[in-house]
């Protein structure tokens, strides 16, 4: 399951509910506006290369295990707090700052200067959730066939 918390940059929030809207349509032949769809991405992207935008994923894993990411962004710089839960306990996994191609790691035990994805960390699935806490954009031409599944093209 995925919950948002504090999303400051609306458009993603609206980007994400229509693609909601699009994957679960009651209508089968009801299609999104490709132009608005296009529109709003372009607006969201120009806005968190401008101003500074947080969001939180939460990640509910079958074994009962909650994962936490807080996701910080501003034009030049991105910050990852990463909490992982389970029994009512928390505990901070890793702090990334990334910055000017390099990251700047604290992972509880030692802080250090890397390449991204290359920090040590105790646990490996800790890029997965980064990953899929950054905003993911759609910047090539987007093909009706995707969305009516026709198979025309």
């Amino acid at each position: 399951m995925l919950r948002f918390h504090n999303i400051s940059s609306f458009p993603v929030l609206i980007l994400f509910a229509i693609f909601v809207r699009a994957s679960f349509a009651s209508e089968p032949s009801a299609k999104p506006d490709l132009a608005q769809l296009r529109n709003i991405i372009s607006k969201t992207q120009e806005k968190l290369a401008k101003k500074m935008a947080t969001w939180m994923m939460v990640y509910e894993l079958p074994s009962g295990i909650e994962v936490h990411v807080n996701v910080y962004s501003a034009p030049n710089l991105m910050r990852y707090e990463m909490f992982g839960s389970a029994r009512g306990e928390k505990g901070k996994w890793i702090d990334i700052i990334s910055r000017d191609g390099a990251w700047f790691v604290f992972n509880g035990k030692e802080a250090g200067k890397y390449r991204p994805y290359e920090a040590p960390t105790e646990i490996p699935v800790v890029y997965l959730f980064l990953q899929r806490a950054n905003p993911s954009f759609v910047d090539m031409d987007l093909c009706r066939c995707a969305f009516c599944r026709c198979k025309q093209c």
